[in-house]
């Protein structure tokens, strides 16, 4: 039987642990989905936005900022009549705030992916923690990258909500050293 990291307990959570946490994403607009989630997540466990995540997908068109950033009051009474998805308006407002702060912040001579990497000198940060560890919920790296989008506009992007963002995102490797996926991660090189 595989070790794994010990918040990998149910089905969807341990299909996300093996396949998606912590694996490095350079693409703006998958860094982009995946720290809308994250915002979405807040006040929340990460196995209701994953049981949610393709009707946030669907509801949010994919989180497009093109898109989202043009939603209007119907959109959004239209977003707060869906049962499928987490019916927050400071969320859904923030998602549409942030579509806008994204688009006149980030484009192809200042990509998202390079503002999220060159924290780290564009390097995956392999973090030894060990399987009885109490593991830190931020870092001086995302307390940094909190602060610089709340002062580029972005809202629910607190320091734990980026934390957390640049874990799942695999700026940091935050497997356990017990757990398969350590080594896996520890090999991958930009």
């Amino acid at each position: 039987m595989k070790k794994r990291c010990n918040w990998a307990k149910s089905d969807i959570l341990i299909k996300y642990h093996d396949n998606r946490w912590g694996v490095p994403i350079y693409d703006d607009l998958k860094l982009f989905n995946l720290l809308c989630l994250e915002s979405f997540q807040a006040g929340l466990s990460w196995e209701i936005i994953l049981n949610k995540e393709v009707a946030l997908n669907d509801a949010f068109d994919n989180f497009n900022p093109d898109i989202v950033s043009k939603y209007n009051d119907n959109k959004i009474t239209e977003l707060m009549n869906n049962p499928l998805i987490i019916r927050n308006k400071l969320k859904i407002k923030s998602m549409i705030n942030n579509s806008k702060m994204f688009l006149k912040h980030f484009n192809s001579n200042n990509t998202f992916n390079d503002f999220i990497w060159r924290h780290s000198n564009y390097q995956v940060i392999d973090n030894h923690y060990n399987e009885k560890d109490l593991l830190p919920v931020t870092l001086e790296i995302g307390n940094t990258i909190s602060k610089k989008l709340k002062e580029l506009g972005f809202k629910f992007v607190g320091e734990k909500i980026v934390y957390s963002f640049l874990e799942a995102m695999g700026l940091y490797n935050n497997h356990i050293k017990e757990c398969f996926k350590y080594e896996e991660i520890k090999r991958i090189k930009r």
